[in-house]
């Protein structure tokens, strides 16, 4: 199985790194400080949207408890378990796509529906156009043609044979039975 994870940067390695030998970080300035919350809200962000990809109810109710703005605020890109990439996706985004209703309902509404009217809009927004979007992928959808194939197989007079073979002893097996 490919690895298509993107190499992290650097300065994310150095900070996580320094969170692991440091129990807390006292920032200086107000520059530091900055840094120090982008730093642990790209984190986060990351983190939060890989529990929606591997479908951890329990760790996404965690985060935003911590920090419920994420439900509509986070947006990065997520591999799933089985390898599939969605990319550039925010919450219920993500939870749209991989038809996880109950994440959709049960986990991530109940936070939105808490957050100020314009966040709440903003979510909305976010699942209408990943609605259209999905809706528009799946109308140009092309099944594939495998008539080629089909007429491969009835041409082929050894395939005729076996397949009447294995057909013949699949039936005996189940006469058996």
């Amino acid at each position: 199985m490919a690895n298509n994870r993107p190499v992290p940067l650097l300065a994310d390695l150095a900070f996580e790194a320094l969170l692991k030998h440091r129990a807390k970080i006292t920032p200086n300035t107000a520059r530091e400080h900055e840094v120090l919350m982008q730093h642990k809200l790209k984190k986060e962000t990351l983190l939060f949207l890989q529990s929606i990809a591997d479908g951890d109810p329990n760790s996404v109710k965690e985060f935003l408890k911590d920090n419920p703005r994420l439900a509509v605020l986070a947006r990065s890109t997520v591999t799933t378990s089985s390898g599939n990439t969605y990319e550039n996706v925010t919450a219920v985004e993500l939870a749209y796509v991989l038809d996880d209703d109950d994440m959709c309902i049960s986990v991530l509404m109940p936070f939105i529906k808490k957050l100020p009217e314009g966040m709440i809009k903003k979510a909305d927004e976010q699942l209408a156009k990943k609605m259209v979007e999905v809706e528009k992928q799946q109308s140009e959808f092309k099944p594939y043609d495998f008539s080629a194939i089909v007429q491969a197989v009835i041409a082929d007079e050894m395939l005729k044979t076996t397949g009447l073979l294995c057909r013949d002893l699949f039936r005996r097996g189940m006469e058996l039975g």
